[in-house]
């Protein structure tokens, strides 16, 4: 018993290659996957019910593994973009107050209402 505890430790798939169930109590899709080496997460649970124990953890692993590579993509986005509201908001203070103006669309709306509140008239 040792011995195995020892192999399960230091080579997890040698003992899995050694003393892994039968794999024909598989759920069909799950080793059809298997067979073309296209497994997913959900079929971790799956595979370590059936001793192949070895395969479940590296799924377990391939799938933290890509969830970590998401995560730091989102980090740096979330990065990049908070760098340049930054330079935006830095850029905007050091405007004066006709330049701000001319960096501001003039929609519509906002010249009728200046028109109004200044007493404009006309075209």
């Amino acid at each position: 018993m040792t011995a195995q505890m020892t192999m399960r430790a230091e080579d997890p798939k040698l003992f899995q290659n050694l003393f892994a169930g039968n794999t024909s109590t598989l759920p069909a899709d799950v080793a059809h996957r298997r067979t073309l080496g296209e497994n997913t997460i959900a079929d971790a649970d799956a595979l370590e019910r059936c001793g192949l124990q070895h395969e479940a953890d590296e799924l377990r692993r391939r799938a933290n593994h890509a969830e970590a590579e998401r995560l730091s993509q989102r980090i740096d986005e979330s990065r990049q973009v908070q760098q340049q509201a930054a330079q935006k908001r830095e850029e905007w203070a050091s405007m004066g107050v006709l330049q701000r103006m001319g960096h501001e669309p003039m929609t519509p709306e906002k010249v009728a209402y200046y028109r109004r509140m200044y007493g404009v008239s006309g075209q």
